[in-house]
């Protein structure tokens, strides 16, 4: 309450609510921002789904009509031309999944490294053969990166640890399983050729955004002087 009232006190007009937790107790409470002078069509109070279980909750807790035929989301994207929006259907964003490997060796003098176990190496080795999993996709614009490796703590030492961490973007949940599973084999393989340990994590964060074609098209249709010609799909 005092968070509300102060922002509108403020001359705040326009106030996103994120809700993290009791979602029906604090949409109750909340309702349509009436107490706070915040129910109005013009800017006013917004229910914000929070960053951990999307918006599914949200939904499931009331925050979107029954009677609701379809739900628009909007995405910033600085490329587009102030003013204009991008409708297209198809394929517009990818899904987007962390890739994690981590390598565990056993840590030895470079002059006797044949008593260790690199997992610098192992790492390496892994990164070099993304492009083996990548294209299990069949070039369907998924994309297999990685952008950071962590290895070792002395210049001499062959080290027993090693992390790296990169992205899979794809369009498509078959082309992304395959690469997931053709990586799992590439680590393995690795692995193996070096004597350590490694263990691939993949964390899923967003689904692949797939525009309906019926509703790209009414948009299209309701808002032409508003349509950009920018293509503004990413992999």
């Amino acid at each position: 309450d005092f968070a509300l009232s102060n922002l509108v006190n403020c001359g705040v007009t326009k106030v996103g609510v994120i809700a993290n937790s009791n979602f029906h107790s604090l949409m109750d409470h909340v309702g349509s921002g009436r107490p706070w002078d915040l129910s109005r069509k013009v800017d006013g109070l917004y229910m914000l789904p929070p960053f951990t279980s999307g918006a599914t909750e949200m939904i499931n807790a009331g925050a979107i009509p029954e009677n609701t035929v379809a739900a628009f989301g909007i995405h910033v994207w600085p490329q587009v031309p102030k003013g204009k929006i991008v409708a297209k259907a198809g394929p517009l964003m990818a899904s987007s999944t962390r890739i994690q490997v981590n390598c565990t060796g056993k840590n030895a003098h470079c002059s006797k490294r044949h008593e260790g176990a690199d997992a610098l190496l192992t790492a390496a080795k892994i990164a070099t053969r993304f492009h083996e999993a990548e294209a299990m996709a069949n070039g369907d614009g998924t994309v297999l990166f990685v952008g950071k490796l962590h290895s070792g703590n002395a210049h001499n030492i062959v080290s027993a640890e090693a992390e790296m961490v990169g992205t899979l973007r794809s369009y498509s949940e078959e082309s992304r399983e395959r690469v997931l599973n053709k990586l799992e084999q590439i680590v393995q393989e690795s692995a193996a050729e070096y004597g350590t340990q490694a263990k691939l994590s993949a964390f899923a964060y967003n689904p692949a955004v797939i525009n309906p074609e019926v509703l790209a098209l009414k948009v299209q249709e309701l808002l032409p002087e508003a349509i950009s010609k920018y293509d503004a799909s990413l992999a």
